[in-house]
């Protein structure tokens, strides 16, 4: 029986008359009414008897005793307003088995992006790609410290991963063919910027169904301005002339565009203009620098969020009309909230993957490669994952994640973030939080809509990207 008042952590709604409520702690979403949407309001304020004093006006005592039944009921068989069971606050230390392997095949990049926290390409050292004997004895260590799940995913990253083109294919089929007989799912993906095109790896890749991600910030103004190539010159151009050539390849290309102060204002211009390029998916993130003149600040995030607010509308439309053009960051949302997901982004707090630099250092965070404190050694000489694994960030029951209502669906940020605006993995960014607090809430606000005047579409476009497999 629950005892009011209480704290909760609910989303309500009204789009039309009709009313909906997320209980974000226990992920149970459902269609409301307006008495309970009142109900669940005054929850966290007032007992019993105060609340149906306070709704005597509009509802009769019976029936607002009825509606909290109701609310006891999901409590009881369903477990609202209970917290989930989040990955963070299990307590139990570090993890002894892996999942995720991440190469950084090449530090070298031919492009110079302005706020870009790989310094170039190189994170600080010298340019070095990755040669087939490193990489083998990571994935051999890999392979040694995976865990017993059905999926494992693999990540090439750089600097620009297409410059090493000769060790992911090794890679890629030496992972297939070591783990032939586990009956395991392989994922594989890469970031790129989509400047350098050989068509038979292009093919390979396709062949092994490895997923593409573009980082590219808009058109030619946005892109080579953010974007130049390391002699200088723009690069947006020769994007554009390989993206059909990449679609010729892959049924699904994503993009991502990193808003800086000066492109902030242009989201919404920029989201349109890769979709119409051929993106399927598109999302965004902010800069993350201490270049005042670069990152996006709390007086900016107003303008940004009515941007994303009209681009969700427009994906909207876009489900309704059954047209692939997506916007990732909030409809990943939607995705956790219809099939009851733990947010679970940064891999210093989900403690499974493993990624390693070209020269075979081993490190938790991509982002932190260039900070030798967060190293856990080299693949020369390495022990088992369990004896070099280490903790570098608290349990978020000791930080300020642990009170916010929308941990469930953050995971706890992003320690990178901390690391660099407060010099402290553990400090949250607060810009980056109340961004992430208004997509949840938009994204809850996107997935209402379609449940309302489509619901027929609900299960096929956020049921365990049904719709992203059947494209």
């Amino acid at each position: 029986m629950l005892q009011f008042p209480m704290k909760v952590n609910v989303l309500r709604f009204n789009e039309n008359g009709s009313y909906f409520f997320f209980d974000v702690d226990s992920g149970i979403l459902g269609k409301s009414s307006p008495m309970l949407d009142k109900i669940i309001e005054q929850l966290p304020y007032f007992n019993i008897k105060k609340i149906i004093e306070n709704l005597s006006d509009k509802y009769s005592a019976e029936d607002i005793e009825s509606g909290i039944a109701v609310l006891n009921s999901l409590h009881e068989k369903q477990g609202m307003f209970i917290s989930r069971k989040s990955l963070f606050t299990q307590g139990k230390g570090l993890s002894k088995r892996v999942s995720h392997l991440w190469l950084n095949v090449a530090h070298d990049c031919n492009m110079r992006c302005i706020y870009c926290y790989a310094h170039g390409g190189n994170y600080g050292g010298e340019k070095l790609e990755m040669n087939i004997t490193t990489a083998k004895k990571c994935i051999d260590y890999w392979k040694e410290n995976l865990s017993d799940g059905p999926v494992s995913y693999v990540s090439f990253f750089g600097g620009e991963p297409f410059m090493n083109r000769e060790v992911i294919k090794f890679s890629i089929e030496y992972i297939k063919e070591i783990l032939a007989d586990a009956n395991r799912k392989l994922v594989f993906n890469m970031t790129t910027n989509g400047t350098i095109y050989d068509e038979a790896f292009v093919e390979f890749l396709a062949d092994n169904n490895v997923e593409l991600l573009f980082s590219i910030d808009g058109n030619d103004q946005i892109q080579n301005h953010n974007r130049p190539l390391a002699s200088g010159i723009g690069s947006y151009k020769i994007i554009e002339n390989n993206i059909p050539k990449f679609k010729n390849k892959f049924k699904k290309l994503r993009a991502t565009i990193v808003l800086t102060k000066e492109n902030a204002s242009r989201l919404k211009e920029s989201v349109m203009h890769l979709w119409n390029l051929g993106f399927n998916d598109v999302a965004c993130s902010l800069a993350i620098t201490s270049d005042e003149n670069l990152y996006v600040s709390g007086a900016d995030l107003p303008g940004i969020h009515e941007q994303i607010s009209e681009i969700n509308q427009m994906m909207y439309e876009n489900i309704r009309n059954r047209k692939h053009c997506f916007f990732s960051n909030t409809y990943k949302y939607c995705v956790s909230m219809h099939n009851k997901l733990i947010g679970a982004e940064c891999s210093f707090q989900t403690d499974n993957a493993l990624m390693f630099t070209p020269s075979g250092d081993i490190h938790k965070c991509h982002r932190l490669i260039d900070c030798n404190e967060f190293s856990l050694g080299n693949i020369s000489n390495a022990e088992k994952w369990e004896d070099i694994n280490k903790q570098f960030v608290n349990p978020v029951e000791e930080r300020p994640c642990n009170d916010c209502w929308a941990l469930q669906l953050c995971g706890g940020g992003c320690a990178h973030e901390g690391y660099v605006y407060h010099n402290d993995l553990n400090t949250p960014y607060d810009v980056t939080c109340n961004h992430t607090k208004f997509m949840i809430e938009d994204a809850f606000k996107l997935y209402a809509r379609v449940y309302s005047h489509s619901p027929s579409l609900v299960d096929e476009v956020f049921s365990n990207n049904k719709y992203y497999k059947r494209l």
